[in-house]
């Protein structure tokens, strides 16, 4: 199997930049079955989630991964917002909890 491409990112210091970082679901071969969409990584911060769609997440936890497109419009969105609390949480979920735990594919 070839290698992958490599993620096109900005130039470095951009806050769109997605600095390198290793994914050991792809490294050790396993399947990465569901892409996610945003509405479906938005979704566990909504203020009245969806209990399917929050069950689906859990239902393949570890098998998720998202796209750099996906990536850039959740921090587009978060971007767009004022300063303020509501925002701050948005950014800190984005970073400890979706680029924690999600590979972002080309």
């Amino acid at each position: 199997m070839g290698e992958l491409a490599p993620v096109l990112c900005p130039p470095r210091g951009s806050p769109w930049d997605l600095p390198q970082r290793s994914y050991p679901a792809i490294e050790q071969k396993r399947s990465l079955n569901v892409l996610s969409a945003t509405n479906v990584l938005s979704e566990p911060i909504k203020s009245r989630p969806d209990a399917r769609v929050l069950a689906r997440i859990e239902e393949h936890e570890g098998e998720l991964a998202t796209c750099a497109v996906v990536w850039h419009e959740l921090r587009y969105g978060a971007d767009r917002l004022p300063v303020s609390k509501k925002r701050r949480a948005i950014e800190e979920y984005l970073q400890e909890v979706v680029r924690a735990a999600l590979p972002i594919l080309p």
